[in-house]
């Protein structure tokens, strides 16, 4: 697993956005797109915005914490088509038990568990790019950019999202 920094978190409009890893001590990065509530909470964790009441990320790690587990480290582990993988690595009885999450959870966990977020080595040599081919010189010196976030646009398309989703929706 190579460490990885959240870079930059890129809000292209209501519905778009990705998240860029920087591997730590390193010029290459990984571009991962995420939906925009995803995003709007990858924006909080690094923000470190308190909400009134927990989010799901919270709520994950509480739950770890009264089990008397705790979340170790979380991986975006490979590339399906084109979607990523991720595992979340938690700690329970002396054991390390690795559960799938999605990569936007993954990094927000990570985030706010302050635990370290990494990608896997094989992965980054296939899907990795270098720095400089991504941004230009006065942006590379930026330790993290998270450009425009309309969070009444997102709150917006997530209360459209709730109010039209089904149960039906998630079954395989």
């Amino acid at each position: 697993m190579v460490q990885v920094l959240v870079r930059a978190l890129r809000v292209g409009g209501a519905s778009t956005a990705a998240i860029v890893l920087q591997e730590a001590g390193g010029s290459r990065i990984l571009q991962i797109h995420i939906g925009a509530p995803e995003a709007a909470l990858i924006g909080y964790a690094i923000q470190e915005l308190k909400t009134p009441r927990p989010m799901t990320h919270d709520v994950m790690i509480s739950l770890a914490e009264l089990q008397g587990g705790e979340i170790v480290e979380v991986e975006i582990t490979g590339l399906v088509g084109n979607t990523f993988m991720a595992e979340l690595r938690l700690k329970l009885n002396d054991k390390v038990e690795v559960l799938s999450i999605r990569p936007s959870d993954a990094i927000a966990v990570a985030i706010r568990a302050q635990v370290p977020l990494g990608v896997s080595a094989d992965l980054l040599d296939f899907a990795g790019t270098d720095l400089e081919d991504e941004f230009d010189e006065t942006e590379a010196q930026t330790q993290l950019q998270v450009e425009d976030i309309d969070e009444g646009a997102l709150i917006s398309e997530l209360r459209d999202f709730l109010e039209s989703v089904n149960p039906e929706d998630f079954k395989p």
